[in-house]
């Protein structure tokens, strides 16, 4: 691996400062790894994880696969990467043009601002739809990173009623079944847009399809009926 980036003071103000080491290990080798005229990359949650391990009182260390999905996940959220494809993996770099040294005249500051590292006001569809939630399920568990899973979801659904839908399902699937009600409700929004949201959205639309609305049907019926007479 040859070559440079630039990077810049002002990383030590953003969020992935304060998140775990290993989180800042994988940005770095992310950026290190992109391709230089394009800041895109091609690997595996096995690839990173080797690349970024290392050696501690002679042992050699290697993070799990889950904490590089995790991180991965932080820096979508935060607009540091776009996710193209999950499999096999390949991630663009936002603004990867400001780490190579073309944009000289480019200060630190405005490539934070536009890559939206740094901390930013809280989305109100964010807020909306966490607001939902807790009208609906839970208003007293802490959201942990609740934000950041919805904001991805939404990014990748962009519907919020539908989301909303499907918090209503989740809701009446724990009413109506006890081992659920206590198994699943008590963990929270963090746990539920994190990994059942799309679950539940899934089933949504597979019952829609499978059940076309009456006007729908009175509009074929009425098609019908024109192309028969004609």
């Amino acid at each position: 691996m040859d070559g440079w980036i630039k990077k810049y003071r002002k990383e030590v103000e953003s969020q992935i400062w304060e998140h775990p080491p290993v989180y800042l290990k994988i940005w770095n080798w992310l950026l290190y790894a992109a391709d230089y005229n394009t800041g895109e990359l091609k690997t595996t949650l096995g690839e990173i994880a080797k690349k970024i391990s290392w050696t501690d009182n002679r042992q050699r260390k290697t993070p799990a696969r889950a904490t590089i999905s995790r991180a991965l996940t932080l820096f979508q959220s935060m607009d540091m990467i776009e996710l193209i494809s999950e499999r096999p993996i390949v991630i663009n770099i936002t603004n990867y043009n400001s780490y190579q040294g073309k944009q000289e005249k480019q200060s630190p500051e405005n490539n934070y601002a536009k890559s939206n590292h740094t901390r930013k006001r809280p989305d109100p569809v964010v807020s909306e739809i966490l607001g939902y939630w807790k009208t609906v399920v839970d208003s007293d568990k802490t959201v942990g990173k609740a934000r950041m899973y919805i904001a991805i979801k939404y990014k990748r659904w962009k519907d919020i009623e539908t989301i909303k839908e499907a918090i209503d399902l989740f809701k009446a699937d724990c009413e109506q079944d006890p081992w659920k009600k206590e198994n699943q409700m008590y963990r929270g929004a963090e746990w539920f847009f994190h990994f059942k949201i799309d679950e539940y959205i899934k089933r949504l639309k597979a019952k829609k399809a499978s059940n076309p609305s009456p006007y729908r049907e009175v509009q074929d019926d009425e098609f019908r009926r024109q192309t028969t007479s004609i």
